[in-house]
């Protein structure tokens, strides 16, 4: 569902920030990876923006609706933290002001925003509406330092550009993260992501994200004209290859002294996200009906029971996806059993096999 650019994602489940805006429909940057470019074969290749006036109407009516009936609905009441820059980047080359504007509407009734963008330079000129306003600011860099133009595209910003811009938001209190998505098993190295972090320290950041590969056919096809050994990278993107790879990545996290978001709970093993997003920032009001949620939970507490379950229920998501993945119900789906850490007891997960 779309009303002016939000919308809740299909996977909410997944995520604590399922509750997002895109400015812009498509993206400039044209990112090789990219597996949201992949609608555009459907929906179109055109630029275009939200309708301001739909979107502020849909947020202003939204917080005064009483009874919300759609996820969508229930995010707005609820003032769940707003994702903006969700699938496309929210300042693009061609950005004419729009985001602003949008960030402007919202801090005038003071919501909670986590900004996310390749335009660095752009966000960091907002700095101070942004720190105004508590927003959280993440930049997505790809790991290797010799052919990010090749993966990202040429209209890219410079990653050093971007870590060091961050550094600025940072040292005046901006809370701010860099997206390492994607990690692209057979291509890109522990060692590439133990230097991106590490330069990432050196402006002041400390806080990042890390995600294999989403290899669908259409980025196949865009991978193999970037001249990527693509078959290399569909051998090491499998669980049973990229699991110890993720797993290294969080120990070197350790010793790094990071915070790490990863939203891979089922590779990530025994790893407790210190962060209340899988974005691996903090924000003030994330989704709480997710696997992430009822993972930790089960984690820190020694388990997770039904009212746990029952008590994440914030209306942003499927309630009946949501049971069937915290039950176990469908073996298509990844549930809390997967991560070989807990025990189904009744209705209830304990720590040990």
């Amino acid at each position: 569902m779309t009303y002016g650019g939000l919308t809740v994602r299909g996977d909410a489940a997944s995520c604590p920030l399922a509750f997002g805006l895109d400015t812009y429909y498509n993206c400039e940057y044209n990112c090789s990876y990219c597996c949201f470019l992949g609608l555009n074969a459907v929906w179109g290749n055109d630029f275009r923006e939200i309708d301001f006036g739909q979107f502020a109407t849909r947020i202003v009516n939204g917080l005064r609706n009483k009874n919300p009936r759609s996820p969508l609905a229930y995010a707005i009441r609820s003032r769940k933290t707003l994702r903006i820059g969700n699938k496309y980047d929210p300042f693009p080359p061609r950005d004419k002001g729009l985001t602003r504007r949008v960030l402007s509407f919202l801090a005038g009734l003071r919501w909670d925003v986590k900004l996310e963008s390749k335009n660095v330079p752009a966000m960091e000129e907002l700095t101070g509406l942004l720190l105004g306003m508590g927003a959280t600011v993440t930049t997505s860099i790809t790991c290797g330092r010799d052919d990010w133009a090749l993966l990202e595209g040429k209209r890219t910003p410079d990653p050093e550009e971007r870590l060091r811009g961050l550094g600025r938001m940072a040292r005046v209190g901006v809370p701010v993260g860099v997206i390492t998505e994607p990690f692209i098993p057979g291509h890109h190295t522990t060692e590439e992501w133990v230097d991106l972090v590490r330069r990432g320290k050196e402006q002041g950041i400390f806080r990042f994200n890390v995600y294999n590969l989403r290899l669908t056919p259409f980025v196949v096809k865009r991978l193999l004209g970037a001249g990527l050994d693509v078959e290399a990278i569909w051998e090491a993107n499998q669980d049973g290859r990229w699991r110890p790879v993720l797993r290294d990545i969080l120990e070197a996290s350790k010793r790094l002294g990071v915070i790490v978001g990863c939203p891979d709970f089922v590779n990530g093993g025994d790893y407790v996200f210190p962060a209340n997003t899988c974005c691996g920032v903090d924000v003030k009001n994330p989704c709480n009906f997710n696997i992430i949620n009822w993972n930790k939970t089960g984690l820190i507490n020694g388990k997770v029971t039904l009212r746990d379950f029952l008590d994440s229920w914030d209306g942003v998501g499927d309630f009946s996806e949501g049971k069937r993945q915290f039950l176990g119900q469908d073996p298509k789906k990844y549930h809390l059993g997967d991560t070989g850490l807990f025990r189904k007891e009744g209705l209830e997960w304990v720590i040990g096999k």
